[in-house]
């Protein structure tokens, strides 16, 4: 028992999964895409204003 739960620990540190996930969000969504996002709901608080 005390093997297998050592082999879980292990499984949950390793983050190789949530690191390929991580790089396909960032490609579907480019961090300049955010950065005109933010630009353009500053604009708009700017026109509301």
């Amino acid at each position: 028992m005390s093997e297998e739960q050592e082999d879980s620990k292990s499984d949950e540190t390793t983050p190789k999964v949530i690191d390929s996930e991580d790089k396909e969000i960032a490609e579907q969504k480019p961090p300049n895409d955010r950065i005109l996002y933010l630009n353009l709901v500053d604009e708009n608080d700017d026109l509301n204003q």
